[in-house]
Order: structure tokens, then C-alpha cells, then sequence
């Protein structure tokens, strides 16, 4: 029997896709809807989905049959968290969602995989509709003088501060920019906002707002996409940092000392991050050279 991922849900060996496959557009909400039938029985596995065992159940019944995209869509589709930032309201209707369904085409899969590896799928529509489809140029680009910038996210619709550093960061992460290993909590995303006391990585942010007398603006950083105190000090070395401007312009933080005890804070332990990571880095490497060493001798 075998064992597919959801990425492979949909490559040709398993599937027959018909060429007139329906495809709609909206907004932010990226669905494949291939009109398939499956060809041996096989287990889905799915990271979004905790049981798998009530989905391999349903499908089992079904293996034989043709399924429609409806009851593919309902497995596979990804929960996506909706900014309640009002400036997002014209591309997000949190009552209401029309779903794009965009079909994925082989010249896309690397920005599909790109956005995937930050949480941020919801963007797809916005870097195929304004010309940023290639990540792999758009890397490339970042190398020099000439790469992406936070005005050319905010012109493609990107209106949440948190989101586009993740972007920005990443980037410049597979280009090679940073000396030290990025923590995977810069691009954490928070996907139920009904019990945050319990998200370790909102809880590290609000702690550290209490330590300077700050907590209450917890639901600033949040609901513009930042959930982790870790992308707030990586920011601050990205090649778009954040500044006490951008407390004021894109957080909402009015008052000029809260940004600037929050900013100031920053700074000091953005020295501390840093210079943990690159501790580790050395480390690492003095490991692996050891492991070569040792395998050289055998």
C-alpha cells in the first residue's frame, strides 16, 4: 500500500487529470481542483490534518470510485489564517470566503513551495498577478542590489508588516545573505486565535512585552502578522529592518515612548539572538568536521 503527502496528491503517477479542469478565480485562498479518479489504493497523509485515520477510512470506501474535487478539496485544503487588520477587508472576507482556484503549473510549483515553507500559501494569487512567479529570479536578484522590496509587496497587495518580513527574510535566507541559521519560529503563524494563552510562541511574545510595561499592545503585533518575538529581531537585520517609524506607520504604536522602549529592547536583545546562532553555527560545523574526520580515519 502506499503513502502519498498532500504535495503529492497531484503529481501524474498518481492521478488522471483531465485538461478542461475548472478553474476559478477571487482572492486569497489557493485550491487545485483537477477532476481526478485514483488509480491503486493508497493512504493519504496529510500535515494539516491530525486524523488520518477518519480520512484513509472515508477514502478507502471510495478507492474504487470516481471522488469529486469537493470531497478532495475538503481533505486537502489548508486552514489559512485571515488578518483582522482592517486594511486587508477588501482581499479578505472573514465571513464569507470566495476561494481562488488556481491551477498550478510546473513554471509555479517553486513559488508554491516557497510560499508553503512560510505559511503564507494565501499569497499566491498576489505574486502570480503582478509578475513576481519566478522565486527562483527573484532570489537571484536579492544577491545584487535589485531584489524584491517591502513597496513592491504593499503594490501587490500585501498589507500585513509581519507578512511581508517573513517574505523578505526568507528570501534572503535562500540567498545566502545571513551567516547564522535562521530560527523557524521567524516564520510561525498562529492559526487559532480562540485560545493564544496556550501558543508558546505568542506567550514568549506577550512576556516580553510585560517586561517592559507594553503587554497591552499584544493585539498590535498580532493581528499584523507578527507571532513570534523571533521575526522581530531577525527584522532587524533583514535588508528592510524595522525601524520606530514602522511601529508608528504599520503596528499603530502612537505613543513615541512605547516604540521607543519597544524598539530600544529590540536592539539589546537582538545582540543576544545573534550571537546564541552563531555560537551554534560554529558548533555545528566543529561537529560535522568531526564526523568527516572520523569517517577519513575508517
Amino acid at each position: 500500500m502506499k503513502r502519498f503527502n498532500i504535495t503529492n496528491l497531484f503529481h501524474p503517477k498518481n492521478v488522471n487529470t483531465r485538461k478542461n479542469s475548472s478553474i476559478t478565480a477571487n482572492s486569497n485562498l489557493i485550491l487545485i481542483k483537477p477532476k481526478i479518479e485514483l488509480n491503486d489504493n493508497f493512504r493519504f497523509s496529510s500535515p494539516y490534518h491530525k486524523n488520518n485515520k477518519e480520512i484513509n477510512d472515508n477514502l478507502k470506501k471510495n478507492e474504487s470510485k470516481k471522488i469529486s474535487s469537493s470531497q478532495l478539496m475538503k481533505y486537502s485544503i489548508q486552514h489559512i489564517h485571515t488578518n483582522p487588520n482592517p486594511q486587508t477587508s477588501s482581499i479578505i472576507n472573514n465571513k464569507n470566503i470566495h476561494s481562488n482556484i488556481i491551477e498550478s503549473s510546473n513554471n509555479n510549483q517553486d513559488l508554491l513551495l516557497f510560499l508553503q515553507s512560510i505559511n503564507l500559501v494565501k499569497y499566491y494569487k498576489n505574486f502570480i498577478s503582478n509578475g513576481f512567479d519566478d522565486i527562483k529570479l527573484i532570489i537571484n536578484q536579492t544577491k545584487t542590489d535589485l531584489g524584491i522590496t517591502e513597496n513592491n509587496l504593499k503594490e501587490a497587495g500585501i498589507f500585513s508588516s509581519g507578512d511581508r518580513a517573513k517574505i523578505i527574510i526568507k528570501v534572503q535566507e535562500l540567498a545566502g545573505n545571513f551567516s547564522y541559521q535562521i530560527p523557524k519560529e521567524v516564520y510561525y503563524t498562529c492559526d487559532n486565535f480562540d485560545n493564544i494563552e496556550k501558543d508558546k510562541n505568542i506567550s514568549k511574545l506577550n512576556n516580553w512585552l510585560k517586561e517592559i510595561n507594553v503587554e497591552t499592545l499584544l493585539s498590535n503585533f498580532i493581528s499584523n502578522g507578527y507571532h513570534s518575538l523571533e521575526l522581530l529581531l531577525i527584522q532587524l537585520e533583514s535588508k528592510e529592518p524595522l525601524s520606530v517609524e514602522k511601529l508608528k506607520n504599520d503596528l499603530g504604536i502612537d505613543i513615541i515612548g512605547f516604540r521607543q522602549r519597544i524598539y530600544n529592547k529590540l536592539k539589546d536583545d537582538r545582540r543576544k539572538l545573534i550571537g546564541r546562532l552563531k555560537k551554534n553555527l560554529i558548533i555545528t560545523e566543529q561537529r560535522n568536521n568531526d564526523i568527516c574526520h572520523d569517517c577519513h580515519i575508517f
